[in-house]
């Protein structure tokens, strides 16, 4: 009896593989595609936080109603502010002018309250980070376009003992596909979900977290 392949498994897990494939179907009636793709890898590689967090190409978000956690930011990231910037800045940190140097920091430890967005900048750092220098190792596409997923897992282990705990919660359609592969899990249409499936040790307890980010129509 013959066998068939789906036409989905003739496309390459590699997102910039795939891009080109689906780009040289249209060559005929749009020239210069698979060039505009090219020239969008090398600008998502080159991108700063904040254009990365504004830009209308990658996470739309807007700081405008929120200019604190621009000015966080832009200081992890070494990044010079502004004069207004500049007095946000020295008012949420009393002051403290020994972290203004214009360094990338390798870590930074936030205290800040409720509602404050640290679930929102925790998910943009993490997502600005697996995509921006390692985005072919850890962004990858689900089965429609409009879905993308990031796996950090170290491991198959690793990675069904996250599954098991988010199945009765978020009941993805498809679980596991090959190693490390999460499908219909995540819509950049709805709301950005990015799972941080690096596991962290606490007193012998591993640490999983899902943060998001979800804009409505009032901060775009």
């Amino acid at each position: 009896m013959a066998k068939y392949r789906k036409k989905s498994s003739f496309l390459s897990k590699d997102p910039e593989k795939r891009a080109r494939s689906l780009a040289n179907l249209k060559r005929g009636r749009k020239p210069g595609v698979l060039k505009d793709i090219i020239v969008k890898t090398k600008k998502l590689e080159e991108i700063d936080i904040i254009e990365f967090s504004t830009g209308r190409d990658w996470l739309n978000l807007s700081f405008e109603k929120r200019p604190a956690q621009a000015c966080i930011l832009k200081k992890i990231y070494g990044m010079k502010l502004t004069e207004e910037e500049l007095k946000i800045y020295r008012k949420i940190t009393k002051n403290r002018k020994e972290f203004e140097a214009e360094i990338e920091k390798e870590e930074a430890i936030l205290i800040l309250g409720a509602r404050s967005g640290k679930s929102l900048m925790a998910s943009i750092i993490s997502l600005y980070e697996a995509t921006r220098r390692k985005w072919r190792k850890y962004l990858n596409r689900g089965i429609l376009p409009s879905e993308f997923f990031l796996r950090t897992i170290p491991n198959s282990t690793n990675l069904l003992r996250i599954v098991s705990i988010l199945t009765p919660k978020y009941s993805p359609h498809s679980l596991i596909d090959s190693f490390f592969s999460l499908y219909n899990f995540f819509n950049f249409s709805s709301s950005i979900f990015i799972l941080l499936a690096s596991l962290f040790l606490r007193r012998g307890n591993y640490l999983y977290t899902l943060s998001n980010i979800t804009e409505g129509p009032e901060n775009r």
